[in-house]
C-alpha cells in the first residue's frame, strides 16, 4: 500500500511539472537559444492573456484546424511560417529574430539561480491545499450526517493541513505569475484574487474550528463558502494552463 501511494505521488508530481503540449512541440521544433525572446516568453509565444491567443497562437490553431490535427507538428509550423500577422509580416520572417541568441551572458551555462524553475514549484504543491481542504470539508459534512466523531476528527487535520499549505502555495503562485510573464492582470489577476480569498477563508475556518467540532449555522456556511472558493480558485488556475 505504501509503495502504491509513493508511486501515485510520483506520477502526480510528474504530471504537475509537465509543460503544455504546444510549448513542448514549439521548443522541440525550433530549439530557441537560451535567453532569446522565444525562450523567455514561454507560454507567451502564443498567448496574450492565457488562455487567449495572440496572432501567432491563432495562426497555429488555424493551421491545426486546416490540417485536421490535434497537436502542432513540423507541417503545422511550416504552414504558419507562411502566414501573415496583423502587421503584414510573415511569421517566418519574424521567428528567426526571436529564436536567435541575444548575448553571451544569456547563452552562458545555467547558473545557480536557474536551478529554481520559472514555475517556482507552484504546480508541485498547488494540489495539496485543494485536495486536503475539500476532502476535509466533505468529512465534516459526512461526519455530521452520520454522527461520526472519528470522521470529524480526521476532517480537522485535513482542513488544517489544507489551510496551512495554501500559504506557500499562494506565495509561489505570485512568484510564478511574474516569472512566467502572466503579470498581475486579466485572468491571472482574477485567479490570484480568488486564491487569496480562499486562503483567508480557510484560515478563518481553522481558527473557528481549532477548539473542537462546531455545529453553528455560521460555521457550516463559512465551510461551504470556503470550499466553493477553493474549487473556483483551482478551476481558474486550470484555465490559465489548459484553457
Amino acid at each position: 500500500m505504501r509503495l502504491l501511494t509513493a508511486l501515485c505521488m510520483l506520477a502526480l508530481s510528474a504530471w504537475a511539472l509537465a509543460k503544455p503540449e504546444f510549448l513542448v512541440a514549439f521548443e522541440d521544433h525550433y530549439k530557441p537559444a537560451v535567453g532569446s525572446a522565444a525562450d523567455t516568453a514561454k507560454c507567451r509565444n502564443c498567448h496574450t492573456d492565457p488562455p487567449a491567443h495572440n496572432d501567432y497562437g491563432k495562426a497555429v490553431m488555424q493551421a491545426m484546424r486546416d490540417q485536421k490535427k490535434e497537436a502542432p507538428d513540423a507541417d503545422v509550423f511550416a504552414a504558419v511560417e507562411k502566414m501573415k500577422a496583423d502587421d503584414g509580416k510573415t511569421f517566418g520572417s519574424v521567428l528567426p529574430g526571436r529564436l536567435g541568441k541575444v548575448s553571451e551572458a544569456a547563452t552562458a551555462p545555467p547558473s545557480a539561480p536557474q536551478l529554481f524553475p520559472a514555475h517556482s514549484f507552484h504546480p508541485t504543491i498547488v494540489h495539496f491545499p485543494i485536495a486536503l481542504f475539500l476532502f476535509g470539508a466533505f468529512l465534516e459534512f459526512f461526519g455530521k450526517f452520520r454522527k461520526a466523531d472519528g470522521m470529524r476528527s480526521a476532517a480537522w487535520y485535513c482542513l488544517l493541513a489544507g489551510a496551512l499549505s495554501s500559504i506557500p502555495t499562494v506565495a509561489l503562485g505570485f512568484t510564478a505569475a511574474i516569472r512566467l510573464g502572466y503579470g498581475l492582470t486579466g485572468k491571472a489577476q482574477t485567479h490570484m484574487l480568488f486564491a487569496l480569498a480562499a486562503t483567508g477563508c480557510m484560515l478563518a475556518i481553522i481558527s473557528m474550528r481549532r477548539k473542537g467540532p462546531l455545529d453553528t449555522t455560521g460555521y457550516w456556511i463559512a465551510l461551504l463558502i470556503g470550499a466553493g472558493l477553493v474549487g473556483l480558485a483551482g478551476h481558474l488556475g486550470g484555465t490559465l494552463v489548459f484553457g
